[in-house]
């Protein structure tokens, strides 16, 4: 318990000294989690988990100063006893967790492809690529978490308030969730 306790202290320390050590690289268009454009957008999701299909689809419409969110939630082919199964819930809730994080490091700090950041007693968060999902092209950052083998990897373009696409990879390799996005649309 101890362990854990410093390990935590470590990890705030570690995201305050991020956040004032970065000041100097800030840009205008850094990425933040949930951060919308201001006008309307639909982001459709396909998530494999357990090899099931799920889809998931995200309406975020401006109504006057304020948003309207829509979530779809489709799940296709299910038997009766696994119904309960598919209502785990939206894809990116974890994220909404890390947003503080996230958001001081994409804030303060332009990742080129091939650059990595290490982060005292948490982990790692490298720039590994470019990819392109529904004719979006994003980069590729891999997060690797201190004597864990796990890792996530999510796909991010900077004027979107969603990942393109979002990857959870279990310490033995094998993928335990990954969501893309598939159809994004904005008017």
């Amino acid at each position: 318990m101890k362990r854990k306790l410093k390990r935590t202290f470590f990890g705030l320390t570690a995201t305050l000294l991020i956040q004032s050590f970065f000041i100097g690289s800030l840009w205008a268009k850094a990425w933040q989690p949930f951060e919308f454009s201001g006008r309307y957008e639909k982001y459709k999701y396909e998530a494999k988990i357990n090899n099931r299909l799920l889809y998931h689809t995200f309406l975020v419409e401006p109504k006057d100063e304020t948003f309207e969110v829509s979530y779809i939630f489709k799940l296709t082919g299910v038997k009766g006893e696994d119904l309960e199964y598919g209502f785990s819930g939206q894809p990116f809730s974890g994220i909404e967790t890390l947003k503080p994080i996230l958001g001081a490091i994409f804030q303060k700090q332009e990742f080129q492809v091939g650059e990595k950041l290490i982060i005292p007693g948490i982990g790692s968060l490298a720039c590994t690529g470019v990819e392109t999902l529904a004719g979006l092209e994003g980069k590729v950052f891999v997060v690797s978490l201190v004597g864990s083998n796990a890792k996530t990897e999510f796909v991010i373009k900077e004027n979107l308030g969603l990942p393109l696409r979002l990857t959870i990879i279990n310490a033995e390799g094998g993928r335990e969730l990954e969501t893309k996005l598939i159809e994004y649309e904005t008017r």
